[in-house]
């Protein structure tokens, strides 16, 4: 892909790799692998602040960090169970802006300009049979961040009209994981002597309404009672993950005002930041300089593109779903938490005596090394030294640090989806 003078590819990635210390980034060589499209735990290590950050040290690598930026907030604005509402609208539209500027930057250069660039960046020779698309992102990935991000601008104001109740700004429970958890647990209640797996939908209402409730108790008892009179059992690793969350969003701060304020404050903050990738002068030429002439850009050819038609007399229903790709070329030329580290890091250990060079003011986010372990732990540890201090490493991060590759078990399901 590309935008304005730079270059967005996975070899600025790999050059990270292969440079940097893997405790200052965390990633391993399986996790850039292209074909592993269902990779999400792999795409959240990518888009860490570690990564980010390390990039700025490998040159020319302005793109990629633009593009991991537009990721990263399009996980906090959904997926991030701590982002507060207003932090969840400015995260949902700022990769939208970002989007809209690079959109109509590609659409209005030429096929051959655009060729031309890539060639004086990377030294690839592009096929001129080649279309624009190619430059930008998918369709269904920009559609995703437009539809969501008006979705969730919807639900705030329905929100700020006492139409729905603040918890609708909690988007990360639409996810289809979480209702085939609640059905799970539904079925959970007839207990471990029970051969009853089937019910109706008005027993499942029955259910999730006790299970509403047993999670009401379980929350408050945690969250508000300082004696923790009320213990419910639960799984060891949950104890770690737990977070004290915002139970009632402050919704009162939620108002038309400061939802306006928030998406003009992403808006310049997008403009900013794809304005450093020398485009301005170039709209400026095509009269396209605010959020109004952009707005109306971008509706222009959406409305171009998509043509809303009525199929429901129709017994079989088309499939679009190969044309997407094609669309835009119409158009514009007519680390993850430690408990995860077990199961993502196991392999040999190697030895190395400059692995643990130049890790200065380093923050081991994710990672078991500390200042210091309790006694009856101290087996399962190495005792190194880090920039002139002593800390302690656990074994099987020790193990990782020496691996390149996350291993795969052959009946991993994510591995039946990849592409060959």
């Amino acid at each position: 892909m590309l935008i304005g003078n730079s270059c967005i590819s996975i070899d600025y990635l790999s050059t990270l790799i292969q440079n940097v210390p893997k405790l200052r980034h965390g990633l391993v060589k399986s996790d850039i692998f292209p074909q592993d499209r269902q990779n999400f735990s792999s795409c959240v290590k990518i888009c860490s602040g570690g990564v980010i950050n390390n990039l700025t040290n490998v040159p020319n690598s302005e793109g990629i960090i633009l593009y991991l930026r537009l990721l990263r907030s399009i996980i906090i604005a959904y997926n991030d169970k701590e982002t507060t509402p207003i932090h969840r609208l400015y995260h949902a539209w700022f990769p939208v802006f970002v989007s809209r500027w690079w959109y109509t930057w590609i659409a209005n250069m030429r096929k051959v300009d655009l060729d031309d660039i890539l060639y004086e960046l990377s030294g690839i020779k592009n096929n001129r049979k080649n279309k624009k698309h190619q430059f930008f992102i998918t369709n269904n990935a920009y559609y995703c961040i437009e539809i969501n991000a008006n979705q969730l601008m919807y639900l705030a104001l329905l929100v700020t009209e006492k139409k729905l109740p603040p918890e609708a700004m909690n988007v990360y429970l639409f996810s289809s994981q979480t209702c085939e958890g609640i059905f799970r647990s539904a079925c959970s209640i007839s207990g471990t002597f029970s051969s009853v797996v089937n019910f109706t939908v008005q027993e499942f209402f029955n259910r999730a309404q006790k299970l509403s409730l047993l999670n009401k108790i379980k929350t408050e008892s945690e969250f508000f009672s300082m004696n923790g009179t009320l213990v419910f059992p639960k799984h060891y690793k949950q104890g770690k993950k737990l977070k004290k969350h915002n139970i009632i969003s402050n919704h009162n701060t939620l108002n038309v005002d400061i939802i306006s304020n928030t998406i003009l404050q992403a808006f310049n903050d997008a403009t900013n930041l794809i304005h450093g990738f020398k485009i301005k002068n170039f709209l400026d030429e095509k009269k396209i300089t605010n959020m109004k002439q952009l707005n109306s850009y971008i509706h222009n050819i959406l409305t171009q593109r998509i043509n809303i038609m009525d199929y429901s007399d129709l017994y079989e229903e088309k499939d679009e779903t190969s044309d997407s790709e094609d669309e835009l070329d119409i158009v514009l030329n007519s680390e993850n938490n430690a408990e995860s580290e077990d199961q993502q890091y196991e392999t040999s250990c190697i030895s190395s005596n400059e692995i643990l060079n130049g890790l200065d003011g380093i923050k081991f986010s994710g990672m078991r090394v500390f200042d210091t372990v309790r006694p009856e732990l101290a087996k399962s540890f190495f005792e190194v030294e880090i920039g002139g201090k002593t800390k302690f490493v656990h074994k099987q991060t020790a193990c990782w640090i020496f691996t390149e590759n996350k291993p795969v078990l052959l009946n991993d399901r994510l591995t039946h989806v990849m592409q060959k």
